[in-house]
């Protein structure tokens, strides 16, 4: 269960379940309908010391070009000059 998940069963977008769960503006009627869907699924979002450091991990990631791609991107722009 994620909040893509929360938010297509809800009816409400996936920033609105964002905002909800991150303690922002939200109508009464959607913080419901949130409520109503985290409460029938038991979802559990990810601890707040947890998210951090997997966010850190993937930016700390070099971006690698596979090679075909390099090639490709090259030859394509040999072919324009």
């Amino acid at each position: 269960m994620n909040i893509n998940e929360i938010a297509r069963l809800a009816g409400v977008s996936r920033a609105t379940v964002s905002r909800y769960l991150n303690d922002g503006y939200v109508s009464e009627e959607k913080k419901q309908a949130i409520r109503t869907v985290i409460e029938k699924t038991g979802y559990q979002p990810i601890q707040e010391e947890v998210a951090p450091k997997l966010r850190d991990a993937k930016s700390r990631q070099p971006i690698q070009p596979e090679p075909r791609s390099l090639v490709h991107f090259c030859i394509s722009w040999l072919r324009i000059m």
